[in-house]
């Protein structure tokens, strides 16, 4: 059998060098390209990461300077027609609903993003709700909410409509009312995060002592109580702190 012998080409250069055989060049090419484009990904992720560092920096560091307060809101009067199905299980209500929101920053103008309010019963059934206009409450400013909420048929747990049952022929029902809004603060032209504020009105007492089947609110202005949620001022916590845990890694 006859052998084959494969030779290797090289090419001699003037001055005694030898040229690298020409598929050695382009992995060399190749691996250059490559190194290339890793670098360029590489710095790319790394201005990323930087400005994410320096966004999240503003505005933890503007709400500090800032410190703005959380809107206040008060039920002043209530107007109700329900209606229980207990059979059914099913609940029918139209109410109308005036609460007034408290600007009680003196240097701050809120801007409502997003305004939805809740009629719920015992200790956390909704029963319906309601989304309100975007709006912005100036400084020091007090402002007047009207909402209009209309369920039919409502399907609620057995327990809920025996109770509402109960107590609309004792005459008085206890609903809570809980306004969820998603608010900014400005200042001049600067904006700070974005805060959810939930407030909670306990003790909404509608009494329906007539025939017509209406009902009014027994003690106005009801104070609600409001909680600043910090959901996003943890959200930028945790970018700052994931950046620079990238930014060291790279």
């Amino acid at each position: 059998m006859a052998s084959r012998n494969t030779a290797v080409t090289t090419t001699i250069i003037p001055g005694g060098a030898t040229q690298p055989p020409p598929s050695t060049t382009r992995r060399q090419q190749t691996n250059q390209i490559a190194q290339n484009i890793c670098t360029f990904v590489r710095d790319c992720l790394i201005a990323c990461i930087i400005a994410l560092i320096i966004i999240a920096l503003i505005s933890i560091l503007s709400s500090l300077i800032i410190r703005p307060r959380s809107p206040r809101f008060t039920v002043v009067s209530a107007t109700a027609v329900a209606d229980v199905n207990t059979t059914e299980s099913e609940f029918k209500t139209a109410c109308n609903l005036s609460v007034l929101a408290y600007n009680p920053n003196g240097n701050l103008v809120i801007w409502y993003k997003r305004l939805d309010v809740f009629i719920l019963y015992g200790s956390d059934h909704e029963l319906s709700w309601t989304r309100l206009a975007p709006m912005f409450q100036s400084k020091r400013n007090q402002t007047m909410l009207r909402a209009q909420f209309v369920s039919d048929d409502v399907d609620v747990e057995n327990d809920v409509a025996e109770g509402l049952a109960s107590e609309l022929r004792r005459g008085v029902v206890t609903f809570r009312v809980r306004i969820l809004a998603l608010v900014r603060f400005k200042r001049g032209k600067w904006l700070t995060r974005s805060y959810v504020v939930k407030a909670d009105c306990v003790g909404v007492d509608i009494g329906f002592f007539n025939a017509t089947g209406m009902g009014n609110l027994i003690e106005p202005s009801r104070q609600c109580e409001g909680v600043r949620k910090t959901g996003l001022w943890n959200a930028a916590l945790k970018l700052a702190v994931l950046a620079t845990l990238l930014l060291a890694y790279y």
